[in-house]
């Protein structure tokens, strides 16, 4: 680790997600040219890293959410149709 990260924070989430955009890379460039049948296994633990890196990255996520507290994670808002036509034509009365 280059920088130091905290668990539980988004920038570990993104932290885990350039790392998997890297191996992600290696592993495709392993996978063209002449020598792909013989880097299969190379393939494979490349694979598996990123599929570990996930689950840490999922569990990181879930982590966060269970910090927010319950009033914020339900406030949801219900627009009708005419709102969102309205909101998409640039038209919005935010007089209401």
């Amino acid at each position: 680790m280059s920088k130091s990260t905290e668990l539980k924070t988004p920038d570990y989430s993104s932290y885990l997600d350039d790392v998997i955009d890297e191996l992600m890379r290696i592993k495709n460039s392993l996978k063209k040219g002449n020598l792909r049948k013989e880097n299969r296994k190379e393939v494979s633990h490349l694979q598996n890293a990123i599929s570990a890196l996930r689950h840490l990255r999922n569990k990181n996520d879930r982590s966060m959410n269970k910090m927010i507290p319950d009033s914020q994670k339900n406030i949801k808002e219900v627009f009708g149709h005419d709102d969102i036509r309205s909101f998409l034509m640039g038209r919005i009365n935010y007089e209401d």
